[in-house]
């Protein structure tokens, strides 16, 4: 009999059920009994591409399946990839108790991976004060150098030509869309490095001892450094100043939005991202306009310390 009785057919299927417990508890149930490891009540974790769920001392994240439109054997290989070269580099990563496929109504793949205590970096970032801030970008800083250093290749994506990843710019003017692909065409961004990819307010964990663990490692890909860094200015940061002013002690201010920039314009959820803090389709009609306004929203974040 089998343990998943949901009907998924496309990504929206898999989307609406990827975060409701009862669908995924008999599964989860079998998985653990698979690998040997105790039985315990699923609890809700922050949603995901894939069905993430804590489980007693550890997590489990089973993949959407190939009928969602995903590769799924590819994630897993990557995550598991991802998190052993960030773990051999000293950045804390959580340790990888299992992983598998299971054969149900679906060919499921799975990881389970030890469960880590503490605050997701935007509740953390609530309580510091400036100094704190600072410090804490700097630490940021030192882990992200770690991990974004030269890597065999591990992924078969290019993250500047790949068409899937330019989607999210298809709904901006095509002054826009062509002005961005001749502003790359023109820039030497870097050799590729190996980079987190989605070190967001929830994927950036601080213990209870102050200690910091990146988690979820499925958007790991090779990419110029600054794909990272902009991710972590905008997205982890909220482009806060005193963070920031930890994370790149280097750069004026002028270098920096040419640096978040960049970041945007190759990134794979950049046109997200333009759209939500910087203007979107309808103000972004050259990479100059966005280039102004990530400059003022900086100079608002900078005012604001």
């Amino acid at each position: 009999m089998n343990q998943f009785e949901e009907t998924v057919k496309e990504w929206k299927d898999w989307k609406q059920i990827s975060g409701n417990i009862p669908v995924f508890e008999k599964l989860a149930e079998e998985i653990l009994k698979t690998e040997g490891l105790p039985p315990a009540k699923l609890e809700a974790m922050p949603l995901s591409t894939n069905a993430v769920f804590r489980t007693g001392n550890y997590v489990l994240k089973i993949y959407a399946p190939r009928q969602a439109g995903m590769v799924p054997e590819e994630e897993l290989g990557t995550e598991r990839f991802a998190m052993w070269r960030a773990g051999s580099l000293g950045v804390p990563v959580p340790g990888i108790a299992a992983w598998g496929q299971m054969k149900d109504s679906y060919v499921f793949y799975y990881l389970i991976s030890d469960y880590i205590s503490g605050n997701s970096f935007q509740d953390a970032a609530k309580t510091m004060n400036p100094a704190e801030k600072r410090r804490m970008g700097e630490r940021i800083r030192k882990l992200t150098d770690r991990m974004n250093t030269p890597c065999a290749p591990f992924r078969d994506v290019d993250v500047l030509t790949d068409p899937d990843r330019q989607v999210r710019w298809q709904a901006y003017p095509e002054s826009f869309r062509k002005d961005r692909k001749a502003f790359l065409a023109g820039r030497c961004l870097g050799e590729r490095v190996f980079v987190h990819g989605d070190l967001n307010g929830n994927n950036v964990l601080v213990d209870d001892r102050g200690a910091i663990w990146f988690l979820d490692f499925a958007e790991a890909v090779l990419a110029p450094a600054v794909y990272e860094q902009m991710y972590v200015a905008v997205e982890l940061f909220q482009m806060d100043g005193a963070f920031l002013q930890g994370y790149f002690p280097e750069l004026s201010g002028e270098a920096l939005t040419e640096r978040i920039t960049e970041g945007l314009l190759i990134h794979d959820f950049g046109g997200d991202l333009a759209a939500r803090y910087f203007g979107g389709p309808s103000q972004l009609h050259t990479v100059e306009d966005l280039k102004r306004n990530v400059l003022r929203r900086l100079e608002e974040k900078e005012n604001a310390i």
